[in-house]
């Protein structure tokens, strides 16, 4: 399976999980997120899979 990382960070919880949903690349989906926070901010990875279909 395929896998892609995306990392972001700001202030604004909601803000930030909105931004990580759209900016995810095609085709990918976002598979598992971590929320931490740490200095004052936000931080959010996700990690994106392909679909099986995809990938065929």
């Amino acid at each position: 399976m395929d896998t892609v990382w995306e990392v972001f960070h700001g202030q604004s919880l909601k803000e930030i999980v909105d931004q990580a949903h759209q900016d995810m690349p095609a085709p990918y989906h976002a598979s598992q997120v971590s929320v931490q926070y740490l200095n004052k901010e936000w931080v959010v990875t996700v990690l994106g899979e392909l679909d099986k279909e995809e990938l065929s």
